[in-house]
This record gives C-alpha cells, structure tokens and sequence, in this order.
C-alpha cells in the first residue's frame, strides 16, 4: 500500500488513462458495495484506466489491515491501494466537492487522463457519486448517488474523450 503522497505521484504520473479514484472505509457495507463498481470497471484488460482507492478509518473496526486485506481482493497493476489514517484525503476531498459534512468518503469519482494534482486541494473530477446522505452532500449533489450504469456511461465517455484528444 502507497502512502497519501506516494499515491498523488502516482496520480499524477498517470498521463495515459482516464483515473477513477474511490475513497472509503473498508468496512464499510455501502463502500464495499461501491468498491465492487470500481472493480468490475477493470475487467477489461484492454480499458485505458488507472484506479485508485483511498481507504479511511471511518468505522470502529477500519484500519490499516483491513484496508490491506480489501486491497488484496484486487489484484491489477492499474490500481494503487493507500492507506489515510490521517484522513487528509477524506478532508481535502470535501472541501474541493463542497460537502457539508467532512470528510468525504463513499465517494466516486472520475478524472480525465490530463488531471493533475497540483495544490493542496485535488483537482476537480469531470464526473463524480456517492454514497452520502444528503445532509452531507446537499441538494445540489443528490442526483449524483451512486448509480452503476451512469457510472459505466461516464467512463466511457471519458475513455471516449481521451481517444479524441
């Protein structure tokens, strides 16, 4: 498992593919269920895509082992596993997707291959879900629940616009 930052080099070092990066706690029922979604979306060996998951001590039992052992449960070279302990990510993620209630986790989202994480805050997704309640996610986020098929749709569409560019 990377570290925060290593993951961000890594996010970064990624030119090549569209970028889906989750952030969760492993856990987590709803998360794994998400976690899955993210999974099926790397069956296709021949999908321009790199993943990242960034795995949160957001329930009594989330920890760094746990995060490991969900990491194991995918086994792809496009797909960089980190354990934030400190909850950076889940903060900055909040603050740069406007949720009210930090910090964000059973988040979706989607990144063109360009993006680059340049700042303190992440780089702002061409598409994102959720799982959120939507006192944390606001009105303006509750169509943006975690749908698999509009997910799928996104990112082909990304992988589409790549193949333009």
């Amino acid at each position: 498992m990377l570290k925060v930052d290593e993951l961000f080099e890594k996010f970064n070092e990624t030119s090549d593919s569209v970028k889906i990066l989750a952030v969760l706690s492993p856990t987590c029922g709803p998360c794994l269920e998400g976690y899955e979604l993210v999974k099926s979306q790397f069956k296709d060996r021949n999908r321009k895509l790199t993943g990242f998951v960034i795995w949160l001590p957001m329930l009594e039992n989330d920890d760094e082992q746990n995060a490991s052992l969900q990491a194991g449960n995918l086994m792809d070279g496009r797909i960089f596993h980190s354990w934030d302990g400190e909850i950076r990510a889940g903060l900055a993620y909040a603050k740069s997707l406007g949720l009210a209630c930090p910090p964000a986790w059973d988040v979706y989202l989607i990144y063109s291959r360009n993006a680059k994480w340049e700042f303190d805050l992440p780089p702002t997704p061409i598409f994102w879900m959720h799982q959120l309640g939507e006192e944390c996610c606001g009105e303006q986020n509750k169509d943006l629940r975690l749908n698999p098929i509009k997910f799928d749709e996104e990112i082909e569409k990304a992988i589409f616009r790549g193949k333009q560019e």
